[in-house]
């Protein structure tokens, strides 16, 4: 039985459709790295992954190296990164309506699909961890969500709805216990109390 080579290409997508995020940014980050040819390095992918997986500092650095040429460009990677800046600075209202500003390419869409629902679930936590009790619309602009949408959701997750007064009482979420480095530690740390620091 014959052997059937696949490319680096053909295994990132087929790591994307399984949504093995992790697997495929390491796999293109080996792939910048031996790239000889920079025009033909898959950069929006590269940088939605570190978007999907909220590795801020990583998409940061990556936009960085990338040559002025491709960005000049490559509109897709530039209004990518608009949406991962709004991320970094925590500006969840400029987030959403940055992805919303842009006609992404059906190859793409998945991921920008996947960086907006990890963004969702991520804020979930870090509200659910952060607040006693929040109003009804800045739960709105956390999630973007209409104040009926977000109600549902909100009942659907147990939390609880006061509408008479539009306040809500989140469920603390309960994660299983795992050992966790220093590093990871910090970085939840870091993330929980600039949520609490926001205006």
């Amino acid at each position: 039985m014959p052997v059937v080579s696949t490319t680096p290409t053909d295994r990132m997508e087929g790591l994307l459709t399984q949504s093995k995020w992790n697997e495929a940014l390491a796999l293109v980050e080996k792939v910048e790295l031996q790239n000889l040819n920079p025009e033909t390095h898959p950069y929006v992918v590269q940088l939605a992954l570190y978007l999907i997986l909220n590795d801020l500092d990583s998409a940061k650095y990556f936009w960085k190296r990338t040559p002025s040429t491709i960005k000049k460009v490559n509109a897709e990677l530039s209004s990518l990164w608009t949406v991962g800046k709004h991320m970094w600075e925590r500006d969840h209202a400029a987030t959403y309506e940055s992805v919303r500003q842009f006609p992404w390419t059906a190859a793409i869409q998945p991921l920008i699909n996947a960086i907006i629902e990890n963004f969702k679930q991520r804020t979930f936590r870090l509200i659910s961890k952060a607040f006693s009790s929040i109003s009804v619309a800045d739960c709105c602009k956390y999630f973007d969500m209409t104040s009926v949408q977000f109600i549902a959701f909100a009942k659907t997750n147990g939390w609880v709805v006061d509408e008479a007064t539009q306040m809500v009482t989140p469920k603390p979420v309960v994660t299983p216990v795992t050992r966790h480095t220093g590093l990871t530690n910090i970085n939840d740390l870091t993330e929980f109390v600039l949520f609490l620091e926001q205006p």
